[in-house]
C-alpha cells in the first residue's frame, strides 16, 4: 500500500481532481452516478451510444459499488466530490495490497511459506502492469479484477485439498451421510460464490468459469480411469 500511494498528493487538492488513464475517468462517473443513486449501480450510460445509450457489462461493476460504498463511509451518505476523489485514490492501492493475502496462501500450498512471503514481497515491488494500474491516480477496474480472480482461484484450490483429504462420493448423499460430505460441499459452494464474485468485478472474467470446468473434466475423466 505504501508504495502505490506515494504520489497521492499530486492528485488530490482543492484544485479540481487528475486522474491518470482514459478508464479512470469513465470509473470516475460510474462511481459518482452510484454515489448519488446508493446503493443503485448504472446498468444503462445515455453517454455511451449518445444519445440512446449502450448497455454494457463494464457499467456499474462491483469495483464502482466498492469505491462508492467507501465514498459514503468518508462523507457520512452525503459525500462531496473531493470525498470521492479521495475514496478513489486510496481505495485501489488498498485492494492492491489486499492482493498479498490469496497470494501467500496460493504460493504456499505449493512452495512453502518461504515461497508465500516471496510472492508477496515479488507483487510488492515488482515493476510491470499491475503496479503501474495499481498507484494512486490509477481509478480503473484491473485492480479489482486480479483481487477478485485470486480469491476465486484460492477458494477453489481448498475445495480441492478438501475433497481430496474427504473423498466424498455421491453414495453419502443418497444414505443420508451428511457429515461424509459437509466440508467439501462447505468449500465448494465458497468457491463459487467467491467465482461469482468475480465476474461482477469484470463480466469478461466468466471465462475463468470455463477453465475452472475444462480443468475438472481432465482430472475427473483421468481418475475416473484410474479406478
Amino acid at each position: 500500500f505504501y508504495v502505490r500511494v506515494q504520489n497521492y498528493n499530486v492528485f488530490y487538492g482543492d484544485d479540481g481532481i487528475s486522474l491518470q488513464g482514459v478508464d479512470s475517468w469513465y470509473h470516475w462517473r460510474t462511481t459518482e452516478w452510484t454515489v448519488e443513486n446508493y446503493p443503485g449501480v448504472i446498468l444503462v450510460d445515455p453517454w455511451t451510444s449518445f444519445p440512446d445509450g449502450h448497455l454494457s457489462g463494464q457499467f456499474g461493476t462491483l469495483f464502482d459499488f466498492i469505491v462508492a460504498t467507501v465514498a459514503m463511509i468518508i462523507g457520512f451518505g452525503e459525500p462531496s466530490q473531493s470525498q470521492i476523489l479521495l475514496a478513489a485514490l486510496i481505495t485501489v492501492p488498498a485492494l492492491a495490497a489486499l492482493v498479498a493475502f490469496p497470494t501467500f496462501y496460493m504460493v504456499r500450498r505449493v512452495g512453502g511459506t518461504l515461497g508465500g512471503v516471496a510472492g508477496i514481497i515479488i507483487l510488492a515491488l515488482a515493476p510491470g502492469t499491475f503496479l503501474a494500474r495499481t498507484t494512486a491516480g490509477q481509478f480503473q477496474h484491473h485492480v479489482a479484477e486480479v483481487l477478485f480472480m485470486s480469491v476465486a482461484v484460492l477458494a477453489m484450490m481448498v475445495a480441492l485439498r478438501a475433497t481430496e483429504e474427504d473423498r466424498p462420493i455421491y453414495e453419502f448423499s443418497e444414505t443420508r451421510e451428511w457429515d461424509l460430505i459437509r466440508r467439501p460441499a462447505v468449500y465448494g459452494a465458497l468457491a463459487g460464490f467467491a467465482t461469482l464474485l468475480y465476474i461482477p468485478s469484470w463480466p469478461p472474467g466468466v471465462v475463468l468459469v470455463g477453465i475452472f470446468g475444462v480443468f475438472f473434466v481432465i482430472p475427473l475423466s483421468l481418475d475416473s480411469v484410474r479406478g
